[in-house]
Parts: structure tokens; sequence; C-alpha cells
């Protein structure tokens, strides 16, 4: 098993050149379309509790990008790459905790004692 998922692509797409704190929405219907990505959504959905003032928040132009499983996902990764909106892209990696506590008295529903 592999420590990432076969068909799971995280990219961080540039803001709009406008200055705008918000993604170029266009940039990334056009990439999805001419890459193959089967659905494409933003990491986090809403940031409606980060203070609307500020430039803009760092999660806001990343994206979690969906391949067909029969396609390459190194492949499709190398070819995210040559597009100049796209900074990164990545696997999207499994988590894993490196270990289980072995407190007898936590609470295993929530870790407390």
């Amino acid at each position: 098993m592999t420590n990432f998922y076969p068909n799971i692509i995280m990219v961080r797409v540039k803001e709009a050149s406008n200055g705008s704190t918000r993604v170029n929405l266009k940039s990334i219907n056009q990439i999805t379309k001419e890459a193959g990505i089967y659905r494409y959504e933003p990491l986090i959905n809403s940031l409606s509790s980060i203070n609307t003032r500020q430039k803009s928040h760092p999660l806001s132009n990343i994206y979690k990008l969906e391949i067909n499983s029969e396609q390459d996902l190194l492949q499709n990764i190398n070819d995210l790459l040559f597009y100049d909106e796209i900074i990164y892209a990545e696997p999207y990696f499994r988590y894993e905790p490196m270990f289980v506590p072995n407190d007898p008295e936590a609470n295993k529903g929530s870790g407390g004692q």
C-alpha cells in the first residue's frame, strides 16, 4: 500500500492577477478541463471565520483534484506543473499516527482522563 492516495492531487494556484484575494476560477476551470481532471474542490470550503480585511488566507488557493483511477498520478502532476498558474502539485498523502498512547486511564472516546 502506498502512503498517498492514487487518484488525488493537491495543487496551489496563483491568485488572480488583478490583485483580488480570490483565485482566478477561470484558470482553474481551464486547467482541469485541459488536464482531464475528474473533479476538483477547494481544500477549505469556507473561510468565513477569517477576517476579510486580510489580503488572503494562505490556504484559500489550495485545491484537491481527483483524477480517474486509470490515469497515471505522477504524469498528471508533471503535466500540471507546466501551467504558470500552478505553484505546486503533489500527491495527497495518507497520514497516520506515529504511535498509539498506552495510558490505561485515558477515555477511549475523547482521550481525556
